[in-house]
């Protein structure tokens, strides 16, 4: 649609390819990052991978991470021009000792190996591969509504309207806590 738009022509006119990914590097089962393993002490890690920019919604990630229990902790993966804004709004919330910021990573599979959901709070995606690989590792996502990665995650996730940290922190809880839920999301 945006190309579309851009060049003024209608979007029947295109054809759309989507992304896709080396699905053997994430499918295949991955030891889990010993520093994220160490980080969330015991406590259920909610991935999200990203760069640290304002699109991707982390004050999202945080306000719902301040809605949970003290057993979550957010574990982010990405670096960005927001990493210091992300840090000061944490400690705000009184989350900073349940957010791992790990900056830029090679090891995304350990690191979703480690964790037990994945978090796509992004306001715009075009795709959303972060989540399409969190999917293929098996991890149950939560996402955003947002255009391009609602598209994605929709029948495969739960999906919550853009900026709403209680409906995000909600959908966590559901799959961390509903039996089942987890292992059906997984499935789709």
């Amino acid at each position: 649609e945006a190309i579309g738009g851009w060049l003024g022509l209608g979007s029947e006119r295109f054809a759309v390819i989507p992304n896709g990914i080396p699905l053997a590097r994430f499918a295949a089962p991955a030891a889990p990052a010993e520093d994220v393993e160490r980080a969330l002490k015991g406590r259920l890690g909610v991935a999200m991978v990203a760069r640290l920019v304002p699109p991707k919604d982390h004050a999202t990630a945080l306000a719902a991470l301040a809605l949970l229990p003290d057993e979550y902790c957010l574990v982010l993966a990405g670096e960005g021009p927001e990493g210091a804004a992300i840090e000061e709004s944490a400690k705000r919330l009184g989350v900073a000792d349940r957010c791992v910021l790990l900056g830029s990573r090679a090891d995304v599979p350990a690191i979703l190996a480690a964790c037990r959901v994945y978090l796509q709070s992004s306001r715009v995606e075009g795709f959303g591969i972060a989540a399409l690989e969190a999917m293929a590792a098996g991890l149950p996502v939560v996402a955003s509504e947002a255009r391009g990665l609602g598209e994605l995650v929709r029948g495969a996730g739960l999906l919550f309207p853009v900026g709403d940290a209680g409906a995000c922190a909600k959908d966590i809880e559901r799959i961390a806590t509903e039996p089942g839920l987890a292992e059906k999301l997984v499935a789709a």
